[in-house]
């Protein structure tokens, strides 16, 4: 879609674009020619975009302006970060201008990016809440204690979600705390059961302030499952949107 500056907008397949004009074919089949001054917005599609699937390890840029960036490689000079993304084009980013790199496909498993093995859910009175993968559970960005993460999953009482350890995992790590959004008045209970078990996540399990995440980490060497679970607090179900942001198995 084109928007032009006097508030026109014309819909169809962008054919070109470069410094002097704008070309779009109309629904019609007639080629539009457009000055490059009148335009204000090109708007494209992402329902229609196809992004290359990396083969290996890749990395994931953040930036301050809220770009996200997939890299095939990269290294630092200190001062700036080069490297090529997954379509082979060169970058070079100032680091003050990275806020997160984040690998995926290494050592390293998001379970968002993993099929659970099965959700069990029993909701207060009939309300059902379905996880989310890599938003809250109500469908926003992840926000525990003022930041926002892209990965994550998003779980409310009461709640069980089950993956399989089949591939040889170590560690389970996670950050997990109400979300900022719509978890303010939340007091879930969280648990972390490997084939079955509750494993030992400190002197609390409440989780009563958005603001006070709780860091885990949880041996899983040699476990068939991991369960994530969500209780009800000590005010039912209400506000009960846990975060559990960055949550990945290690090899």
């Amino acid at each position: 879609m084109l928007w032009l500056r006097n508030g026109d907008r014309i819909e169809g397949s962008l054919v070109g674009l470069d410094e002097k004009e704008a070309r779009i074919r109309a629904a019609t089949g007639k080629e539009i020619k457009l000055q490059r001054q009148k335009l204000a917005i090109v708007a494209f599609n992402t329902e229609l975009a196809r992004a290359p699937r990396a083969r290996g390890p890749y990395g994931r840029l953040v930036l301050t302006d809220g770009c996200r960036i997939s890299v095939a490689a990269a290294h630092t000079d200190g001062n700036a970060l080069a490297g090529k993304t997954l379509w082979g084009t060169a970058v070079r980013l100032p680091l003050e201008r990275l806020i997160v790199l984040s690998i995926h496909r290494g050592r390293a498993v998001y379970l968002s990016d993993l099929k659970p093995r099965r959700y069990e859910h029993t909701p207060y009175l009939d309300l059902r809440w379905p996880y989310r993968l890599d938003a809250s559970v109500a469908g926003y960005d992840l926000r525990v204690a003022s930041n926002t993460f892209d990965k994550g999953i998003g779980l409310h009482a009461e709640s069980k979600l089950t993956y399989d350890l089949s591939a040889g995992y170590q560690w389970f790590e996670a950050l997990v705390g109400l979300d900022d959004h719509t978890g303010r008045e939340g007091t879930a209970v969280i648990e972390v059961l490997v084939d079955g078990k509750p494993q030992d996540l400190g002197a609390s399990r409440e989780l009563s302030r958005p603001g006070d995440p709780k860091s885990i980490r949880v041996n899983v060497a040699g476990a068939r499952e991991l369960t994530l679970a969500v209780k009800f607090g000590r005010r039912g179900d209400v506000q009960d949107h846990v975060d559990w942001v960055d949550a990945r198995l290690i090899k």
